[in-house]
């Protein structure tokens, strides 16, 4: 059985953050990471250091922007995600679209109340390109939680296709 290939865009050192554990790299089991991320020096980090350590071949990280996934195959991902780090570029969209599978997912996490600008950019052009969002699969959960600067994010996904088909 091949893994479930998870392409993160712009991780730095809170890779899947939603997920939990802050500064941690959390996978299940069957999951494969890929990190892009402009600075190369952030895959120096102790984070990272420990990911490599604990999940082997199971980590895959670049430096790339994310207009640009050029080391990353047409059609290879199952999820592309993108927290906080998103932007506005048309060929941002053109690139997840390339590089994540049919019937894959994207997740777009933005900070509250932001969320209705996420849907007004992303939304409109995600559903002219032929995605279905998926508002059953929205995610709330608190970035920094255990920190002064704490506040509320929320994860919006959508899948490539029409999920019912």
């Amino acid at each position: 059985m091949s893994p479930r290939r998870i392409l993160e865009i712009g991780p730095g050192p809170n890779p899947l953050h939603y997920r939990g554990e802050e500064k941690r790299l959390q996978l299940e089991e069957g999951e494969e990471y890929h990190g892009v991320d402009q600075s190369k020096r952030i895959f120096e980090s102790e984070v990272w250091e420990r990911a490599k350590t604990e999940y082997g071949d199971r980590v895959f990280l670049y430096e790339g922007d994310r207009a640009d996934l050029k080391d990353i195959e047409d059609a290879s991902m199952d999820e592309v995600i993108a927290l906080g780090t998103h932007g506005q570029d048309g060929r941002i969209v053109a690139e997840f679209n390339r590089v994540l599978r049919p019937g894959g997912k994207i997740l777009l996490g933005v900070p509250l109340p932001s969320q209705e600008r996420l849907l007004s950019s992303w939304g409109v052009r995600l559903n002219r390109a032929g995605y279905t969002s998926l508002p059953s699969e929205t995610k709330n959960y608190n970035y920094r939680g255990n920190m002064k600067e704490s506040r509320p994010y929320i994860v919006l996904v959508w899948q490539k296709g029409n999920p019912s088909r």
